[in-house]
């Protein structure tokens, strides 16, 4: 209930700084059914809401979390092209 919750914020809500946390938490809780969201986060027009996607996603891990992430290398935003290189490096480490 409570992913379902956060997801739907992330999705819905209005004020973008919240969409923003609610991704966070979505990391933070590390579950993959989150994954196909975050995908559809990767071609918003706010790139914290973005970049947010991204760490979360790293955060998840698992083999479609590294396919988002190698795509998000390709990134019109440095910033988003740069974190999702650097989770890379990190999930290649482990």
């Amino acid at each position: 209930m409570y992913f379902e919750k956060v997801l739907h914020s992330a999705k819905c809500h209005r004020r973008p700084e919240k969409r923003i946390e609610m991704i966070y938490i979505l990391g933070r809780l590390r579950d993959e059914r989150a994954l196909d969201t975050l995908e559809e986060f990767l071609a918003e027009s706010d790139p914290y809401l973005v970049l947010e996607s991204v760490c979360s996603i790293a955060e998840i891990g698992g083999p479609k979390a590294v396919r988002l992430l190698k795509s998000a290398r390709e990134h019109p935003y440095f910033m988003v092209r740069e974190r999702a290189s650097q989770a890379l490096d990190a999930l290649d480490s482990n």
